[in-house]
């Protein structure tokens, strides 16, 4: 059965918060009555058919053994795709609510593979990238520890927006492989004033 972003996005419980102006991207919507954001990111799939997602969190009602994560992340469109992403945990949710439990915001449950995208058109991954570039140029030297960078960071982005999950020195340090001839560029305009 086809789907529709709007179809998917419409479904009683589901309340957007953000999503992106085309059909990839990221989707922030919260469910039922639970507080938290939860993140999807649609993007093309690596085996070049179709999309892929990743979710921010799973759930874990008290009619589940173990939180839910699907082992088929992937949809032969966005729609598709966004479908079973949202239903992978609105389905759980409806059931424990049905079976007369009351929510909880620990239902949800932080998925610890969720990684911020390597796109750099979202705006969080360009100004981390900027971030960055700046923190490395300004300390003038190769020797950062990047722990502290991320914990600066954390204290900047993560602060401001709930549905950002805390860096870690790993993903710094590959921003920083990413941003190599941006810090190349910005530490010669630093010693060229």
């Amino acid at each position: 059965m086809p789907y529709a972003i709007d179809e998917v996005l419409n479904k009683p419980g589901v309340h957007v918060v953000q999503r992106p102006t085309t059909e990839l991207g990221t989707y922030v919507f919260k469910v039922g009555s639970l507080t938290p954001n939860i993140t999807v990111r649609l993007y093309p799939a690596p085996h070049g058919h179709g999309v892929s997602w990743e979710q921010s969190h799973f759930i874990k009602t008290p009619v589940q053994g173990s939180p839910y994560a699907t082992s088929r992340p992937w949809g032969d469109d966005a729609p598709y795709a966004l479908h079973l992403a949202v239903t992978s945990i609105t389905q759980y949710y409806d059931q424990a609510v049905r079976e007369h439990h009351t929510p909880e915001d620990s239902w949800l449950v932080r998925n610890e593979g969720f990684t911020r995208p390597a796109d750099p058109a979202t705006l969080d991954a360009v100004e981390a990238l900027l971030y960055v570039t700046l923190r490395l140029a300004a300390d003038g030297g190769d020797q950062v520890k990047f722990a502290d960078v991320a914990k600066d960071m954390n204290a900047d982005f993560v602060g401001r927006d709930d549905t950002c999950p805390e860096w870690t020195a790993m993903e710094v340090h590959g921003l920083c492989e990413q941003a190599k001839p941006l810090i190349d560029l910005a530490r010669r305009l630093v010693r060229s004033r």
